[in-house]
């Protein structure tokens, strides 16, 4: 496994635009082929910008421990593999599995009428985004969105994702 890129830290929109700068410097993501580049490029925008939009605070200490949020991106078994994890309240949860599971019965086609269907509705608001951006993620990747949730108290879990290029 070779780590390309990999960020642990605070999220808000300064440290998107530097981590993403700071990507596009990296010389091996620089050499992954333009086309697989554009489609690890969008979905890290998209995975940075849900940790951003759904976060419920920049970090959170347990027992001394700071728990942050993290995206990495690496190269292995010839496929690029993108992590992200952040705090999420355990109230949302179902919801966010719902979503993750109807995403990934749907194949690309599907996706595109999901996608539309949700964006018809003229209901969407800035903080929900209705699931588009994971919407816009599996459209990408063509490949289902792993995740997990850890359980880190009575009020919160921590949201894995796995994303495959």
């Amino acid at each position: 496994m070779e780590v390309i890129f990999e960020y642990k830290g605070i999220i808000n929109f300064e440290t998107i635009d530097l981590q993403l700068n700071r990507l596009k410097k990296i010389p091996a993501y620089r050499a992954i082929r333009k086309s697989v580049q554009k489609k690890v490029y969008s979905v890290i925008v998209e995975c940075l910008d849900n940790i951003y939009k759904h976060k419920i605070t920049d970090s959170l200490s347990v027992n001394g421990r700071e728990i942050l949020p993290y995206i990495i991106l690496t190269w292995e078994n010839d496929k690029y593999i993108i992590k992200t994890g952040n705090v999420v309240t355990n109230d949302n949860i179902q919801d966010l599995r719902d979503n993750l599971k109807q995403i990934n019965l749907h194949d690309r086609i599907g996706l595109k009428s999901l996608y539309a269907e949700i964006v018809s509705k003229d209901i969407i608001s800035d903080e929900d985004g209705a699931g588009l951006g994971l919407i816009t993620i599996a459209m990408k990747t063509e490949k289902r969105i792993n995740y997990e949730f850890n359980l880190i108290n009575d009020q919160n879990s921590y949201f894995e994702m796995q994303i495959i290029i």
